[in-house]
């Protein structure tokens, strides 16, 4: 026997060692559902609930706790293991338990009032809480909730007692619960509703609500608690109520914005109970009480307390509570009036300063009283404003700024923060009424909204730069602890351009639209420049060391709109739009680069192209609405200081068809086809479209007009000048050889010139195997007349040969292909020049503008075509035979080199562009049609026996190849393997014949479908960009004889890039004169922007009115149709009766008399039933025929 000192000793042991298992492993569980070890420690159990009886969908996750356990605990679990942080509005509903008292009003006015309080928690992203139980309101509550769940995506809480609970043991055993400690946490229970029990004081669970909160008492709690099951449960809800008042306090307590969560209680009818909780409340300052005085009860009574200072009489028993409520709130002062805000909140102005009632029971009159209310509790302007963008609420946002005047220090600042909490939360509204007040957007930071596309923790919708580390992070990273020695080599962020724009989005954005990257450049070049650093190395250093980069210049609203895109919020970019200067610039840019993220992000191709054509179709908005072609060439073709490329450049290089579709877009086209280049400036253009081709050609070989004929060019005045100014004065004769019709045509005789003279040229080279076939001919033929030549016969190698007449050869030797080659040296050079000329005059147009030309397809096959006849001419001088194999490759390209020129024709434009297009098919079938040749080549040839393949000929490498063309002999691939050679070749016939022969025609027969259908947008489209090509970028001369002006361009181009590093073009800088006349230019363009802005938003409010008025006009005639049907149903009716009485009268008056008196009533009850206006009729006829 132990003492009973030893036996308390190992009680108080074992004690301790149970708390620390106990302790132990709630830590070691914490760890595992990475939740909090504190208050995993003091919790009892958490887990999750199903509701095995409703189809409530998921689970619903619950915590219990001790009583006394700290709040502040309860609401760290909450917030870091359910994630429920910063709410919006915390609403919690109390009121009446008993649903009677809901009788007077309306079904619809109940559920308008309950999807209202639901609709303000969705809108402010808030959270809702009950008492958890199903009865009364709680029950009410959640079953709406359960309804429009999918539209109220926020919390449902329920804290209360746990005495409450009806079967809570399938929750939690009863001896877990007296252990205080549960020893396997986190499990998912089951749950099954129970049979209600009279005089019971527990209730089960609504199984609508998210969450519960669960809170046991002690014993001695407990037993204080009341003998009834009366007093128990109110017991119970009291200390529930008090529980989860202090558990919003703390939640609000720890928000880190700059605005804490509002907390409302809204009051359902009420009683005596709910009096005391909103006591309670007031008491403890929580928040703001909200009376719903239409539902009755406690709202009602306190309510006319409130306006009228009178009590019900059934009320009159709580007198002292509601003067203390009243003293309560006038204890820090005069009660504050609300401001009418125009809303249908009908929050009266009456109303105390903790309290506030309603009469209203409409959907959005709830909603504006609570957001009221909870707009109150923000204490400072920044607050309101901060909690105006979280919930989306523009309307109220737009009377907090207007309210805010414009001499106010604080404005710019309320402003800026408004701006970029709606852009990081992507309310597109917010950031209209943002927009609309002027927010100063060159104080964001740039830098940190693309922190968004980085966000791995909430990735945005379209995730371009996936799996990269926020550039707001590298930065500073590389600011810390970078090293010279030790930092990537390949960037430097030591550029102040990575202070604005990521590594990634920078190079993606100067790729799609580098004029934005010249315009930062030479903001950045104010305060930084690149060159030595002290340390021997290269880098950028700033020019004054006081001056910070973010303080001498900022983003603008164009920036903005690219960031939007890059985030792949459409919406929330062509907001944007309107804000930037030239809106019609930037919409293009951004379908570029919504085009642009298509082609690298082929799982979001088809929404990034619905995304481009709605940014493009914003941009032929604005196009349509210019009223004059002056308007339109005016945003189309004006010079930047900022852009290096005009508007329509830009469209065209982009691919945007539809845009350059546009009357405006190709009318501009037709202007610079014919020499009207610049509107600006006078101009020297073709004096009409008549001329023939021939005239054309005559008048650039010999630049005189012959006499009495219409002279070929004539000058134009200025767009601001008059024909006045321009009279008298005589074209230069230069000026017809830079029009780009002219241009065009002598290109085009130029280049079927070389391409006859490279033909030529081939045909005319004699081959080895022309020569011994010649020489073995005349040697083997004693009679013919050449044999007995000396010089054939004593020339054993048959070289000189070539120097003969080769006439008499044997049959399939061409006669053309005699003299030439090495000897003919007048030919050789030609070519080499002509072609070294064409070299150079492709270079010219890329230096002309290195971005745009890999646009156009035709560049790149020109450097194709071109180097390869170079490599042949070059080969020439070394090996004859290879040149010509080479040479046989260029004559077919630089035959097909014409088509180019034949766009202009709308016929054969059209013709070309679906060859062009049908070559991609080819190209995509060639690579499925590429791998089933290689599996079927790679089987023939292991199937094969080499010896019978060695025998007879054949080869398996190429027979599959020519197989596919139909040339094939079945016995060849049965002696090659009698077994399978038969099954094989069937299988392959039907792939390749059959199945892939059929495919390409079917891919081809799709693609001419297409194109025949968008023939005229094609064509006009490759017209267009022909032009511009040629307007731009080619030299006045053609090849050959603009050697020297193309070859000076290409050692300027060198040049340059070898001392600045750049080659972004040989263009030379703007002189004075030039900036001031395009700062001019783009004062005229700013006009014509806003106007179009202006013009495009009363469409858009006008097509709006149109909507409405036709929405009342069709609910009119829904409503006068209705009519006409209820009327025609009548009149029908009412024929019936009158036939049957003309029946009547018709039979005489000795039948009428013999009716009996009442048969007679009832026909003219029924008559007066179906139509009251006849009954009055035959009631007067009766009353006249009986006084008769």
């Amino acid at each position: 026997m132990f003492s009973p000192r030893t036996a308390s000793l190992r009680q108080a042991l074992a004690k301790e060692e149970k708390q620390k298992t106990k302790s132990s492993r709630a830590l070691r569980i914490a760890a595992l559902q990475d939740k909090d070890e504190e208050a995993a420690v003091e919790l009892i159990d958490y887990g999750k609930i199903a509701f095995t009886q409703h189809n409530s969908g998921q689970p619903a996750e619950y915590i219990l706790a001790k009583g006394t356990t700290d709040k502040r605990l309860v609401a760290k679990q909450i917030t870091t293991a359910w994630k429920i942080t910063e709410p919006g509005v915390m609403i919690r509903t109390v009121g009446s338990v008993n649903l009677k008292l809901l009788r007077h009003l309306d079904s619809d006015d109940v559920e308008n009032i309950l999807q209202g309080v639901l609709a303000t928690a969705a809108t402010t992203g808030g959270c809702l809480q009950t008492n958890g139980l199903n009865f009364g309101l709680a029950s009410l509550l959640g079953a709406c909730y359960g309804r429009i769940r999918h539209r109220c995506p926020v919390p449902l809480v329920g804290v209360l007692s746990w005495s409450s609970v009806q079967n809570r043991e399938m929750i939690v055993s009863n001896e877990d619960i007296s252990n205080e400690f549960v020893p396997n946490k986190g499990l998912k229970h089951k749950y099954v509703d129970g049979a209600p029990e009279e005089g019971a004081f527990c209730y089960s669970l609504q199984p609508a609500h998210t969450h519960f909160v669960f809170l046991r008492a002690d014993k001695a709690t407990l037993a204080a608690s009341g003998n009834t099951p009366a007093e128990q449960l109110r017991n119970a809800r009291i200390r529930a109520y008090k529980a989860a008042h202090d558990v919003e306090k703390e939640m609000a307590a720890a928000s880190t914005g700059r605005f804490m969560p509002a907390r409302v209680l809204a009051i359902f009818g009420g009683d005596e109970f709910t009096l005391g909780e909103i006591e309670s409340y007031v008491a403890g300052k929580h928040g703001r009480v909200l009376l719903l005085a239409s539902t009755g009860g406690l709202a009602q009574a306190l309510g006319q307390f409130i306006k009228k200072g009178e009590i019900q009489p059934d009320w009159e028993k709580h007198r002292e509570m509601f003067e203390k409520l009243m003293t309560m709130n006038h204890a820090e002062g005069e009660t504050p009036k609300l401001t009418p805000n125009g809303r249908d909140s009908a929050l009266e102005d009456e109303d105390w300063k903790y309290i506030a009632m309603t009469e209203v029971t409409s959907k959005e009159g709830i909603m504006n009283a609570i957001l009221d209310l909870a707009m109150e509790q923000c204490k400072t302007a920044s607050a309101k404003v901060a909690a105006a963008v979280k919930w989306n609420n523009a309307e109220r946002l737009n009377e907090l700024l207007l309210g805010t005047p414009p001499w106010d220090k604080d404005r710019p600042t309320l402003l800026k923060e408004a701006l970029e909490d709606a852009l990081k939360l992507k309310h597109t509204d917010c950031v209209k009424i943002c927009i609309h007040h002027g927010a100063p957007v060159a104080k964001l930071d740039l830098l940190d909204l693309y922190d968004l596309l980085y966000d791995t923790a909430s990735p945005p919708i379209i995730y371009l730069f996936k799996g990269l580390q926020k550039p707001s992070e590298r930065l500073e990273q590389w600011r810390t602890h970078g090293t010279k020695g030790g930092r990537d080599s390949s960037v430097n962020l030591d550029d102040p351009i990575y202070e604005f724009f990521p590594v990634e989005a920078w190079d993606f954005i100067g790729a799609v639209t580098p004029g934005l990257c010249t315009y930062w450049r030479r903001k950045i070049g104010v305060v930084a420049q690149e060159g030595p650093l002290p340390d021997g190395g290269r880098g950028y250093m700033k020019l004054t060391e006081a001056i910070e980069v973010k303080k001498i210049t900022g983003p603008k609203w164009i920036d903005i709109y690219l960031w939007a895109i890059l985030l792949g919020e459409t919406e929330l970019a062509l907001a944007l739009l309107p804000a930037c200067r030239e809106p019609m610039r930037a919409a293009v840019i951004g379908a570029a680069l919504a085009k642009s993220m298509a082609d690298a992000l082929p799982l979001h191709a088809v929404a990034l192209q619905e995304a481009a054509d709605e940014h493009e179709a914003y941009a032929i908005k604005l196009l349509d609405m210019c009223e004059t072609f002056e308007d339109a060439w005016r945003m189309l073709i004006t010079k930047s200081t900022s852009w290096t490329r005009p508007l329509m450049h830009q469209a065209v290089i982009a691919g945007l068809k539809k845009f350059a579709y546009h009357v405006h877009c190709q009318t501009l086209g037709d202007e610079w086809l014919y020499g009207r280049a610049d509107f600006e400036q006078t101009a020297v253009v073709l004096n009409g479209t008549a001329f023939t081709t021939a005239r054309m050609l005559l008048h650039a070989v010999v630049p005189f007009d012959p006499p009495f004929m219409r002279k070929m060019l004539k000058v134009v005045p200025s767009a601001s000048g008059s024909d006045a100014d321009v009279y008298g004065m005589t074209p230069n004769c230069w000026k017809y050889y830079t029009i780009p019709v002219v241009k065009l045509l002598v290109r085009f005789v130029m280049h079927l010139l070389y391409t006859l003279l490279l033909s030529f040229a081939t045909l005319e080279t004699p081959m080895p195997w022309l020569q011994e076939g010649a020489r073995e001919t005349t040697l083997l033929n004693p009679e013919h007349p050449r044999s007995r030549d000396p010089c054939i016969s004593s020339d054993p190698t048959g070289v000189r040969l070539a120097e003969h007449d080769l006439t008499g050869l044997a049959p399939g030797h061409s006669a053309a292909h005699h003299g030439g080659g090495l000897e003919n040296r007048a030919y050789d050079t030609i070519l080499w020049i002509w072609t070294v000329a064409s070299c150079l005059d492709e270079f010219y147009k890329y230096a002309m503008n290195p971005k745009s030309f890999q646009a156009s397809g035709w560049n790149q096959f020109d450097y194709l075509t071109f180097s390869v006849v170079q490599i042949g001419l070059t080969v020439r001088f070394v090996n004859l035979e290879r040149s010509v194999e080479t040479e046989c490759f260029a004559v077919i390209l630089v035959w097909v080199r014409i088509l180019k020129f034949l766009q202009l024709d709308y016929n054969l434009g059209v013709l070309v562009i679906i060859l062009m297009r049908m070559t991609k098919d080819i190209v995509v079938w060639g690579v499925v049609n590429a791998i089933v040749l290689i599996a079927f080549t790679v089987a023939f040839v292991s199937i094969a026996d080499p010896f019978i393949v060695e025998s007879s000929g054949g080869d398996p490498m190429t027979a599959p190849l020519w197989a596919m063309l139909g040339d094939f002999d079945v016995q060849e691939y049965h002696d090659w393997n009698p077994s399978i050679g038969k099954t094989m070749l069937w299988l392959y016939v039907i792939f390749s014949n059959v199945v892939l022969v059929n495919l390409l025609i079917a891919m081809m027969g799709h693609t001419f479908e297409t194109m025949i259908e968008e023939a005229d947008l094609e064509w006009k489209f490759g017209r267009l960009q022909s032009i511009i090509e040629c307007n731009d970028r080619f030299s006045a001369v053609p090849p050959p004889f603009n050697l020297p002006i193309t070859l000076y361009a290409f050692l300027t181009f060198m040049y340059r890039k070898a001392t600045a590093g750049t080659g972004e073009t040989s263009k030379k800088a703007l002189d004075e004169d030039q900036i001031a006349e395009i700062k001019v230019a783009n004062q005229k363009l700013d006009k014509v922007a806003k106007r179009l802005l202006y013009s495009l938003k009363r469409a858009e409010e006008d097509a709006t009115n149109m909507e409405e008025v036709g929405g009342d006009v069709k609910t009119i005639v829904s409503k006068q149709e209705y009519n006409d049907v209820q009327l025609n149903k009548r009149m029908d009716k009412m024929e019936g009766l009158m036939s049957k009485l003309t029946e009547v009268i018709m039979k005489g008056q000795h039948s009428t008399a013999g009716w009996p008196s009442s048969m007679w009533s009832s026909r003219q009850g029924i008559a007066e039933e179906e139509d009251p206006v006849a009954s009055d009729r035959t009631g007067g006829k009766k009353k006249k025929a009986g006084k008769q």
